[in-house]
């Protein structure tokens, strides 16, 4: 069997930019790259504290990209397309009373429940929280969640490699036992006998 050299090729692009890759993707999702990052590591295709700071990086980077959405595009936002959602300068002045009151946990919080962070970081940027209580909040946020979602990358494919072996002699023994009971239903007749 021939092998397919063109999937090859982009292999090796990505284990030569990988970093590069990973970083690029966790601006836009962090959690799933994480986690497939602690993966990679466990088969020894990364370095896991590379690219735990690789991710965090890039996710930090990523949630201070919507925190600016919302920061410098409030004004437009709330005036063209805010009637549409429910966006009014009276709930914005709610907003901004809330993250007064609560900005750090209400950061904090919302890194950890996938798909509020960046809604949470856009309604920051519009509340006009200061940009270093959200990156301290972030920062911190940040760091935690990508160190859990790396480690369980990482055991998860150690585990998978596991899993893979004994899967392996558990397919190997069900194929054994169908081979016998063929042996022993079909050929010995017996099938034959329960039949009738």
């Amino acid at each position: 069997m021939l092998i397919d050299v063109g999937h090859l090729s982009h292999i090796s692009w990505f284990l030569k930019f990988k970093y590069l890759i990973i970083f690029s993707i966790a601006v836009v999702e962090g959690p799933v790259i994480t986690f497939f990052s602690g993966f990679l590591a466990s088969i020894g295709l990364m370095n896991i504290f590379l690219a735990y700071i690789t991710v965090a990086l890039g996710d930090f980077i990523g949630d201070l990209l919507y925190y600016s959405m919302g920061r410098f595009g409030r004004e437009k936002f709330i005036r063209t397309k805010g009637h549409y959602i429910g966006v009014t300068m009276d709930r914005v002045a709610k907003l901004e009373s809330h993250f007064k009151k609560h900005s750090f946990k209400t950061l904090f919080v919302a890194k950890f429940l996938h798909g509020f962070g960046a809604v949470t970081l856009a309604a920051a940027g519009i509340a006009n929280v200061g940009y270093k209580k959200v990156a301290a909040a972030n920062s911190i946020s940040t760091a935690i969640k990508s160190a859990v979602l790396i480690v369980a990358g990482y055991y998860f494919g150690k585990a998978y490699a596991h899993l893979n072996f004994y899967l392996g002699i558990i397919t190997f023994g069900v194929v054994i036992m169908v081979i016998i009971l063929y042996l022993i239903f079909v050929r010995t007749g017996l099938a034959q006998r329960i039949l009738q």
